[in-house]
């Protein structure tokens, strides 16, 4: 047996040797993890455009996640964001959901009409107001979240905004759409998150990777039928998760014309490039033209932004539309992406409104 001098001795070496190691990664994750551990970078980050301080999960088996309600936060650049006390949707700062007497126009959609990067008041949403105005007066609701899919805008318009009685829907198509149900946006930690009485990095960076794991993303994925899926530029046009998102399109169409309201469907894609002939550029033979004579099928009005941006970059002499982007690398619509819509939807939904019995 060990002399108890010789086993402390031991059990000493051994906590030293542990403490070492600790430090030593210390060290490494204050090196080389800074991104993710210190408070100081990651306020600095732009935490809005990453993740969605403004949502929050709910026990809804399709929804997952809805904007929080009577929620302020001060976003990008200085944009305030604000729901109104229902959660039903973003509001412009010190004004309730629109209620008002007059035309009820219902918008759908993910973060491009939500709108992203952006005040409420430059949105297409609101860009289009006075410009219906001129037919009367007009309330419009703008329910679009970010992240969402067409599964959960048929539901956003059977519990929200059918409820709201609308004389028409305008729905923001994305091509991503047919993506799975994901709640992975509601995993936002403060900056803070993880902070401790040790001051440590390493306790830091165990703590913030055990709460990413378990907010590990959640989807709802339609059971395939052994076809693949076929993808363009990351974007869906063939497969059973694509049929699947057509099947949630065709049910927004039979519940709408169930209430006997009309839908002007907005095609939207800024990852356009000009083209001559239309039939050779993916994009169209494969997404925009199908897509559009498929929901022209289903009783939905288009409005397809390929001719738009076609006509806007030969007239603009531009190669792509990234002068209409929120930021270099940002594709949502800008100001003046969100004018460009609204100057193209007005008039279809100005038509569409006058040709209702």
């Amino acid at each position: 047996m060990l002399p108890a001098r010789t086993i402390c001795f031991g059990v000493a070496a051994a906590a030293l040797s542990s403490a070492a190691g600790l430090l030593g990664l210390e060290v490494v994750v204050r090196a080389a993890f800074a991104k993710e551990t210190d408070t100081a970078l990651l306020r600095a980050r732009p935490q809005p455009a990453s993740v969605v301080p403004f949502v929050r999960r709910i026990p809804h088996p399709e929804l997952l996640y809805d904007l929080k309600p009577d929620f302020r936060v001060i976003g990008w650049n200085g944009a305030r964001v604000e729901t109104d006390a229902s959660g039903c949707c973003r509001v412009v700062p010190g004004r309730p959901a629109d209620d008002g007497p007059g035309t009820r126009i219902a918008i759908l959609g993910d973060s491009s009409p939500f709108p992203w990067k952006l005040p409420a008041e430059d949105g297409y949403a609101e860009r289009l107001r006075p410009l219906l105005s001129k037919r009367g007066p007009v309330a419009i609701r703008s329910y679009a979240v970010p992240g969402y899919n067409s599964q959960q805008n048929r539901v956003v318009l059977r519990e929200k905004a059918l409820p709201w009685r609308p004389d028409l829907i305008v729905l923001h198509y994305d091509h991503n759409d047919s993506e799975p149900v994901d709640d992975s946006r509601t995993g936002f930690m403060a900056p803070e998150y993880g902070d401790n009485a040790l001051h440590s990095m390493l306790v830091k960076l165990v703590l913030r990777r055990l709460r990413a794991s378990a907010s590990v993303r959640t989807t709802i994925v339609a059971p395939g039928d052994g076809r693949p899926e076929r993808l363009l530029h990351g974007y869906r046009y063939e497969g059973p998760q694509f049929e699947q998102h057509m099947r949630e399109m065709k049910t927004i169409a039979d519940l709408a014309a169930a209430a006997k309201v009309p839908v002007v469907v907005f095609l939207w894609n800024p990852w356009l490039t000009p083209h001559a002939d239309p039939d050779k550029d993916p994009f169209y033979a494969l997404l925009h033209k199908p897509v559009a004579e498929r929901l022209r099928g289903m009783g939905f009005r288009v409005v397809d932004s390929y001719g738009l941006y076609q006509d806007y970059m030969r007239r603009e002499r531009r190669s792509d539309l990234r002068f209409l982007w929120a930021d270099a690398e940002d594709a949502h619509p800008n100001a003046a992406g969100h004018r460009l819509i609204a100057n193209h939807l007005a008039g279809e939904v100005l038509r569409t409104l006058a040709a209702r019995p």
